[in-house]
Order: structure tokens, then sequence, then C-alpha cells
């Protein structure tokens, strides 16, 4: 499908990232419609095109790749099957050999340390974040948040009714013991099924507009230190107990100062390894058999408002 100073891009490795991107957004509840087909591909042939461009300028000052990372790596790809024949079948399907995954992730991993090679140096001024946060202090809000305890009973979409009704039954067995005045904690010790039930099913503080809305209803609405009646999900059969709630609060400087410095420091490293990109490029014969995945053409440079809180290197 392309070409990088003579060396292929294939056919594979494109259908292959672009399956691999496809799955990532399936686990977080995103489908790619059909209409963006073309997009994904072309996002999947430019990042294999920037791979091999920083692995070969890895090469090119001597950077080699760890044995151990690598097989580390192999191992990672391999625990994604539920089982050797699982992963034996799929490289049958794709037509694709162990060497030439090995040397994908080779690639792969040459080109992160490169990419890391570039961006360690980058570091922000604190008080150009200070800056940040304090021109901008109407977007740091904590949202309104329910201090609740769970208990869940949970079952599969694919599960049959009486399965279902298992989880039902579970769910209601364990509202009726709580709300008969046996302690919620170990009521949920006994019958929840989520992580939380070695807390007492105790979930912390969930912010509003993060959890499901079957659940932030009566997470916001019920009266505190009372217990819902059985609700479903889509994780399951739920009864919650609320402690408490606290308001939206404007977040103090001590709170956001840590994630604010990384996120700053992320789209740096960001903006400097493109540059590096965009550099190799320059000096690259980059070819595009199929036009249609060509990068559509860069827009015009506009004058940016605002800015971005300056870099030290």
């Amino acid at each position: 499908m392309a070409t990088v100073d003579g060396r292929p891009i294939t056919v594979r490795q494109v259908y292959g990232l672009a399956s691999a991107y496809r799955m990532r957004l399936e686990q977080r509840g995103t489908t790619i419609p059909p209409e963006q087909e073309t997009d994904l591909l072309r996002m999947s042939l430019q990042s294999l095109i920037n791979s091999d461009l920083m692995a070969h300028a890895a090469k090119a000052v001597g950077q080699k790749v760890d044995p151990k990372a690598l097989e580390d790596r192999i191992r990672e790809q391999r625990s994604r099957f539920p089982s050797e024949e699982d992963y034996r079948k799929s490289l049958a399907a794709s037509k694709v050999t162990e060497e030439q995954i090995r040397a994908d992730l080779e690639t792969q991993l040459l080109a992160e340390g490169w990419a890391r090679s570039k961006t360690q140096d980058v570091k922000v001024d604190p008080a150009a974040v200070r800056k940040v946060y304090d021109s901008n202090k109407d977007k740091f809000k904590g949202s309104e948040e329910a201090h609740v305890l769970e208990i869940l009973a949970t079952f599969e979409p694919s599960d049959p009714p009486a399965k279902k009704e298992e989880a039902r039954k579970r769910a209601e067995e364990a509202y009726a013991k709580a709300k008969a005045g046996e302690d919620f904690g170990k009521v949920a010790g006994r019958y929840s099924q989520d992580p939380s039930a070695a807390n007492g099913g105790d979930l912390g503080f969930v912010p509003r507009g993060m959890t499901f809305p079957q659940f932030e209803e009566p997470a916001f609405s019920l009266p505190i230190g009372q217990i819902s009646p059985v609700f479903e999900t889509p994780r399951g059969f739920n009864v919650i107990k609320v402690l408490e709630r606290r308001p939206e609060r404007q977040l103090p400087w001590d709170e956001v100062k840590e994630k604010l410095t990384e996120n700053i420091t992320s789209r740096l490293k960001g903006q400097t390894l493109q540059g590096q990109i965009s550099l190799l490029r320059s000096k690259a014969k980059v070819s595009i058999t199929d036009k249609e995945l060509e990068p559509p053409p860069e827009p015009p440079p506009t004058a940016q408002a605002g800015g971005t809180a300056p870099a030290t290197h």
C-alpha cells in the first residue's frame, strides 16, 4: 500500500493495525461507522509510515531493541487469545507468520524508543502551569459526587433468562437483609459480585455523569442513609446506599496541579515528537500506491488564540 525509502508497508500491516484500533474502540463502546472505514485505514497507514521512519532513525544512531522487552511484547500479544490453538488459527486466517509478527513488534519497540529519546527532556515551567490554572479556574470544577455503597448481582446480556432471574433473586435477597437492618457492608461482602465487595461495597465518591443513568438517578436522588430497591443496569441488578453527597465545587490548585502538569507535558511532548516526525518525512521518499489513503492536504496556518505553557528542554 506504500513504500518508505523503498521499504514496503503491506496490506496485511495496514488492515491488521486498523483491526486493532477498531477492537480498542469497541471495547470502549464505540463503533466505527462504514463511512469512516477509509479514514481508519488512512490513519493506520500513516501510523505505520511514521513507525517505520522512527525505527530506521533509531537504527541509524545505534539504538537496539532489548531482547527481553521484545519477548515480553510477544507474550503480551499471544495472551490476548484464549488458547494457543486460537492464536495459531488467527495467524493462519490472517496469513501471517510468527516471523512477521516479531518483525512488526521489533519495529514498534524501536519507534517507541526513538520517540522517548526525542521527548524525554521536555519539561514544563511550573509557573506557566499555575498560570494556566489561574486563567481558567472555571474549567477546574469538581462534579457533584455521591458516596455510594453497592451490592451488585451480575449477569451477561447473553445469559439465558434463568441466569438473569437467579441474579435478580440474589439482589432481592440481599436487599431484604439490608432493609431488615443488617449492616449493609456485611451484606455486600456476602452477596455482591463487584470487586468492591471486599470493602463492604464501598465505591467511594461517584461523580455525576460518570456512570449509567439507571445508577445515577438513585445515587443522586435517594435520601442520605436510605437503601434503594433493586434496580437493573447493564452490569446486573443493583442495590445501593448513599452515605453522603458533595456539591459541585472549585477544585483547589493542590488537587489539580499534578494532573494538569502531566496533561500539559504530554501535549508538549506530542508536539515535539510531531515536529521530529515531520523532519524525518521531509527527508524521506514516501509513496502511497492507494490514492484513497493519501493524507488530506494540510490547512493553511492560522493564528492560534491563547497559548500553551512554555516548555524547557
